[in-house]
């Protein structure tokens, strides 16, 4: 591994530890990818846990792009609960090194139409090893 690659993986075991620690979830390993999605592309509407990935707990993305504005689009659009029952909407902008982490069976989220490559490294820490 690389200085910055092993940087990472502290990260998320520091995520993981503190997670565990201060939310008993039982994490034990983590799963990931690079996601590039070239111009034009998006992800609809969706939960990061459902019936053939259970074990999938909470969802952690690194965006590594070199720099990002408004006018290149292409937010990560979460549907956050409110007491009431509604939802409210919330946009980030894949600016480099945002990480974003939140429970993947509760909070929906989508990709909006990107007008730029965008890069990230998402994952989740899992219940299983």
């Amino acid at each position: 591994l690389s200085p910055l690659q092993q940087e990472y993986w502290n990260r998320v075991e520091e995520i993981k530890t503190i997670l565990n620690r201060r939310c008993f979830l039982g994490l034990k390993s983590f799963e990931g990818h690079f996601a590039r999605y070239p111009i034009g592309s998006f992800y609809k509407r969706h939960l990061d846990q459902f019936q053939q990935v259970p074990y999938r707990e909470v969802t952690v993305i690194l965006y590594v792009n070199d720099q990002w504005t408004e006018a290149d689009e292409g937010a990560l659009r979460m549907y956050l609960p409110n007491p009431d029952g509604t939802e409210r909407i919330e946009d980030y902008l894949p600016m480099p090194g945002r990480l974003v982490v939140f429970l993947s069976a509760e909070i929906p989220h989508e990709v909006l139409p990107t007008k730029k490559e965008r890069n990230s490294i998402t994952g989740w820490l899992k219940t299983i090893t």
